[in-house]
């Protein structure tokens, strides 16, 4: 019995521990009631659950990340907010990254109102590195020394950070470039923007420092939409168009994308069909999953924020949206064809999709 006993504790010691799922919820019951309350209380490994709500004041905004967890909204972007209310003489941002951990992620948020007028690192909505960022929505930042949404500081040691299906909206920049991103730094430093929008930022919307310890770091694009995308020749881009994206209604913060086939209504809570079709629809990376993008869904993911999610508008195929789904047909035109089987090959064997 012994024996056993000391089996069974040997076998429990090499099962990895499950993180904890910590909530926040600002008007509700939840584990706390701010942000960096919960990151405080996290350990690596954990996921941090934010309600929808907007979030203000101390706690919600300033936030420092500095392990390896997980912050997601509970719900997506569109009522998730952090809104940090700064200003030239009240100065706050979103969030930074800081210290050695890596990926810690930040998902499904909309960060607005960041301003830093007086910090080096710049950065209106975010700072640092060691982060993904995921279906995030960056909106009305502004930072004085570049990168009004983001900015990340490297020291020549190789730090990549990613933003995936990130919508980077009317953020503003007074001087050095990079109305949505900037990176300083060195060789090896980088930062990944795919399948993300990026309009009406101040202009270029992307730009990389020399940090004056080596070489100039890295912004690569991929399968995303800029309006005027470089600083100097260390912005690579690979699949990326400048073109209207169609949000719905950016006035008053709706960027979801119009289509002829349906879009996700947020205040009425349906699904309604627009006069023209964005071409930020199925041009996401086609190796990246679809997710749970909704039927039509022309088995490529959208760029923006909504790529990969329930909200993500409807593929059109130039007539009525296909209501029935057939087996086989994997983008939704309702028709099975080579489309159909390019796109089955294309995915063939891909380990990110099973």
């Amino acid at each position: 019995m012994k024996k056993r006993v000391f089996v069974l504790i040997c076998l429990m010691l090499t099962i990895p521990c499950q993180g904890r799922t910590i909530t926040v919820d600002n008007d509700g019951p939840a584990d706390f009631n701010n942000i960096q309350a919960a990151i405080n209380n996290a350990n690596n490994g954990d996921m941090v659950v934010v309600a929808d709500g907007i979030y203000t004041g101390n706690g919600n905004r300033d936030i420092t990340l500095n392990k390896n967890i997980t912050v997601q909204s509970q719900n997506g972007p569109t009522n998730c907010i952090i809104d940090c209310q700064g200003s030239s003489g009240d100065e706050h941002y979103g969030f930074v990254a800081s210290g050695s951990e890596p990926y810690c992620v930040v998902e499904g948020l909309t960060i607005m109102g960041g301003v830093t007028t007086n910090l080096s690192r710049g950065g209106g909505a975010a700072v640092g590195r060691y982060v993904k960022i995921c279906n995030c929505i960056f909106r009305e930042n502004y930072a004085e020394n570049g990168g009004g949404a983001i900015y990340v500081g490297a020291h020549c040691d190789g730090t990549g950070t990613e933003a995936i299906n990130c919508t980077f909206v009317n953020n503003l920049v007074a001087g050095n470039g990079g109305g949505a991103v900037r990176i300083v730094g060195g060789t090896g430093d980088k930062i990944t923007l795919s399948n993300c929008i990026s309009w009406a930022n101040s202009t270029p919307d992307l730009a990389t420092q020399w940090s004056g310890k080596c070489g100039l770091p890295q912004i690569k694009a991929e399968f995303s939409i800029l309006q005027i995308d470089w600083y100097n020749s260390n912005v690579i881009k690979e699949n990326c168009i400048t073109a209207d994206p169609c949000f719905a209604d950016p006035c008053n913060g709706d960027y979801h994308l119009k289509s002829q086939a349906g879009r996700w209504n947020p205040t009425s809570q349906t699904w309604v069909q627009d006069d023209v079709t964005s071409v930020a629809i199925d041009a996401g990376n086609p190796m990246d999953p679809v997710g749970l993008e909704p039927f039509p869904n022309g088995g490529i993911i959208n760029m923006g924020a909504y790529g990969g999610t329930a909200e993500a508008s409807k593929s059109y195929f130039g007539g009525p949206p296909c209501q029935t789904i057939v087996a086989g047909d994997i983008n939704g035109d309702c028709v099975i064809d080579f489309k159909d089987f390019g796109l089955m090959a294309f995915h063939w064997l891909d380990s990110n999709n099973p």
